[in-house]
């Protein structure tokens, strides 16, 4: 069976921040994150996903990282 599975947290040690730095600087509910990293949710808003990516890329950015960071280094679909 298929399954969408979320890697963000890879993204987050290559970047060397934590799920609730994330949460703060992307202004979501660290919960979120924290269900998210331990697969525990079960939909997300493609507004949040957005929020996300752009979060990430600000603060590698602001880190001189010029890596774009974009959906694939999130989410991992496998079958």
């Amino acid at each position: 069976m298929s399954r969408i599975e979320f890697t963000i947290n890879d993204t987050l040690e290559e970047l060397g921040i934590t799920k609730n730095k994330l949460a703060v600087e992307a202004k979501l509910r660290p919960n979120l994150i924290l269900e998210l990293t331990s697969g525990d949710t079960k939909a997300i808003k493609i507004e949040t996903l957005v929020r996300i990516l752009d979060t990430i890329n600000f603060i590698a950015h602001s880190q001189g990282v010029e890596k774009k960071y974009n959906v694939e280094n999130i989410i991992r679909y496998t079958e």
